[in-house]
């Protein structure tokens, strides 16, 4: 049996966080005031668009790994969630982007090549961009994460049993 509101928590990760991470990619564009504002709109939601495909199972693992943390520790407390959200996702991209970064001319057949570019590609491209911009996506991420979470969760009480 699943627990209350898990549908709901990953499809938020997976949505709300590929939005921050594009939002975060549009931020770094160099505004130059020649620059027009619809190609900036087109390039946001072309970014969006590619960002669910390319992290999709990168933030469903950084979700996962971000809720059994709060239930194990019991954080009640967004700020913790937030700080601990940060610190996850940028871990989860430097893990999962490894293979990319460490052996990029590495000639991977078949079966591994896509597992590895559905894996690898999303947390690679991020860490391309400067230190500064890696834990925004997972900070902002995290937040929605325990607003959901805290919505799903039963009230605890002394009559309750703890799920």
């Amino acid at each position: 049996m699943t627990r209350r509101g898990s549908i709901a928590y990953y499809m938020s990760a997976a949505a709300f966080g590929s939005m921050f991470i594009s939002a975060t990619f549009w931020l770094f564009l160099d505004l130059s005031p020649d620059a027009s504002p619809e190609p900036l709109a087109s390039y946001f939601l072309w970014s969006y668009f590619r960002t669910l495909i390319a992290s999709f199972v990168p933030l469903l693992l950084y979700a996962f790994l971000l809720r059994r943390m709060a239930v194990y520790c019991r954080w009640m407390n967004a700020s913790v969630w937030v700080v601990a959200g940060a610190a996850t996702f940028v871990a989860v991209q430097w893990t999962l982007a490894a293979p990319v970064t460490l052996a990029p001319r590495m000639d991977y057949a078949g079966w591994l090549a896509v597992l590895l570019g559905l894996v690898s590609f999303g947390p690679a491209v991020l860490l391309e961009k400067p230190f500064w911009l890696w834990p925004i996506p997972g900070l902002a991420t995290a937040y929605v994460l325990f607003l959901v979470y805290r919505a799903f969760e039963p009230p605890r009480g002394d009559d309750l049993p703890a799920i």
